[in-house]
């Protein structure tokens, strides 16, 4: 997997912003953790605008908490075209329920 540090908004962002569908993405086995000595809002969003984002799957990561969660949704139908498995806190190891 890959380590990826980030700060301010998130390590990951899918956004349908230019129009079209956001498909089939898998984010396996990697590391998501804020800057050292900053931090995400968010560690990963997933924002449909001018399109869907659908069939997107975060399974087996150490997701280290943003200020205000782990995941952050546009619409509901986000948050039920997600799949959240076995994510876990980079600080505890504890498995992360699906925000």
């Amino acid at each position: 997997g890959n380590s990826i540090r980030a700060w301010d908004t998130s390590c990951v962002f899918f956004k349908t912003e230019f129009g079209g569908d956001i498909q089939n993405i898998l984010v396996d086995g990697n590391w998501l953790r804020n800057q050292a000595g900053k931090q995400t809002s968010v560690a990963t969003y997933v924002y449909s605008v001018n399109g869907t984002c659908r069939n997107i799957t975060y399974s087996n990561n150490f997701i280290e908490r943003g200020a205000n969660g782990y995941i952050a949704y546009n619409t509901a139908g986000d948050r039920t075209q997600t799949t959240w498995t076995n994510n876990r806190d980079v600080i505890t190891g504890a498995v992360i329920p699906k925000p």
